[in-house]
């Protein structure tokens, strides 16, 4: 597994900034073009350090995938309200 800890933390906050593909983000007030999963999976890539182990590589774009999917999911109305996950939660540790 990868190194874990602060410096973790910071590589994941800036992979979090990235925008999902197929999305717009403004810049200095203009639309910049729309990201591709290649262009995502490229600033994954320069956001994590020299040193960085395949591991390190896999859950920077295991993190973007997940947060795309439910973005996805999202669009699709593909959701739960609080109350609904509670309750699967509930379901879930009562077994």
């Amino acid at each position: 597994m990868g190194k874990k800890g602060p410096n973790l933390k910071l590589e994941m906050d800036g992979i979090a900034s990235m925008q999902p593909s197929g999305s717009c983000a403004e810049e200095d007030g203009n639309h910049i073009a729309f990201m591709t999963a290649k262009e995502q999976a490229m600033k994954v890539i320069e956001s994590l350090p020299e040193d960085a182990d395949f591991q390190r590589v896999l859950d920077g774009l295991a993190f973007v995938a997940g947060v795309q999917k439910g973005l996805q999911e999202l669009d699709r109305g593909e959701v739960l309200s609080t109350g609904e996950a509670r309750e699967r939660i509930r379901e879930w540790t009562s077994k």
